[in-house]
């Protein structure tokens, strides 16, 4: 086996952790490309036979050939070698976390440097939320959480995670488990202030279903600690708690039924190869510069066709049926894309960014526990 360094932890924690995702990418560009060169030179391949792994490579390639005949209907324009960087970095996010996990010591450090650095993040966040816009109602993140609803969706990746190990630590390691309970909190509170109804509704079933896999008693006695939470909450700050479930309701469907029209017209004249990466949608809305199908099959379908969207199902589709031989957390860590990206979620090719920590996370968690067919 290939020892390598615990340096994708130390990239992903400075990602998390930086003011702003161009400054984050730094270390990224710098550091991880030249990484994994040097884990191939030196012998490391990646697992081939492995139907998931090739799907994954699938994915990104076919993402990245649909560059060649790209066509942007809302007459923008974009780049077409700043996407290839963007899908070259992908590539290499997905290989250099395959090559990390090849090595058990660098691997131990994957999912805590995830957890700890989220913390921070969510941590700056808050923060700054209630010293200089305590009275908004809707919180921006910090870095790469910067925009409310992908920010939402990488703490609800990070909670999921955080519940499970939560659950199995506070039989055995209660000193951890709270740890573990104090970033729940963090994250859950990310999402209740950023207001983002599509990754709050991603937890509550990945939750439930993490709960359904344990004995009834655990489940209920969980249950209604959250329940008994959340009614305290309303119970303390009822004028915050009542301005918040009236700003979901002034928002409405936030413009998602027009971009999904649009976007559904559009895949109707290109839907098997789709429009490429460098595509928008053609549609002027307010506050929206870079229309996108806000929806992650829609977006498949749109920048990649029919071709895409079957590869996502068949990557989907090999890792549930993996889900009887592993821990239910690898389950439900991968509801959160799925569920959140109803809503959101934009182009899987986009990096270094937050869709990585929303999608190729919780694929790769997936990829290398279904290799190893043992918990992180």
């Amino acid at each position: 086996m290939i020892r390598s360094l615990p340096l994708l932890p130390a990239v992903i924690a400075f990602e998390l952790l930086a003011p702003s995702e161009p400054v984050g990418s730094l270390f990224f560009y710098l550091l991880v490309p030249a990484f994994l060169a040097w884990q191939i030179g030196k012998g490391w391949r990646p697992s081939w036979r492995e139907p998931a792994v090739s799907l994954g490579l699938g994915l990104i390639l076919w993402s990245t050939i649909c560059l060649a005949w790209g066509h942007d209907p809302s007459g923008q324009d974009a780049s077409r070698l700043l996407w290839l960087g963007d899908a070259i970095c992908t590539l290499v996010f997905f290989l250099a976390w395959l090559a990390t996990d090849a090595d058990r010591q660098s691997r131990s450090w994957l999912v805590p440097t995830l957890l700890a650095s989220g913390a921070g993040n969510a941590l700056f966040a808050i923060g700054r939320h209630l010293l200089f816009d305590p009275a908004g109602m809707r919180m921006l993140g910090w870095g790469l959480t910067g925009q409310p609803v992908p920010g939402s969706a990488i703490m609800a990746v990070l909670f999921v995670v955080a519940f499970d190990r939560f659950i199995r630590l506070i039989r055995v390691d209660r000193r951890t488990a709270i740890y573990h309970l104090g970033a729940l909190i963090i994250f859950g509170l990310f999402m209740i202030l950023s207001n983002s109804r599509g990754p709050v509704l991603a937890v509550a079933i990945a939750t439930a279903y993490r709960l359904s896999r344990e004995r009834w008693q655990i489940a209920a006695g969980l249950g209604l600690t959250v329940f008994t939470g959340l009614v305290g909450m309303f119970a303390i700050f009822p004028h915050w708690a009542r301005a918040l479930l009236a700003n979901d309701f002034q928002r409405g469907t936030d413009w998602h039924v027009t971009i999904w029209r649009a976007a559904l017209a559009a895949i109707a004249s290109r839907p098997v190869v789709g429009y490429g990466p460098t595509a928008r949608l053609p549609i002027n809305l307010p506050g929206l510069p870079y229309p996108f199908p806000h929806d992650l099959y829609l977006s498949t379908l749109f920048y990649s066709g029919a071709i895409g969207l079957v590869l996502l199902a068949l990557l989907m589709i090999t890792i549930f049926r993996n889900s009887n031989r592993l821990p239910p957390v690898y389950v439900a860590v991968c509801i959160i894309p799925l569920v959140s990206g109803i809503t959101d979620l934009s182009q899987i090719i986009k990096g270094p960014s937050a869709i990585w920590f929303v999608f190729w996370v919780p694929v790769l968690l997936n990829i290398t526990a279904i290799m190893h067919q043992k918990e992180y």
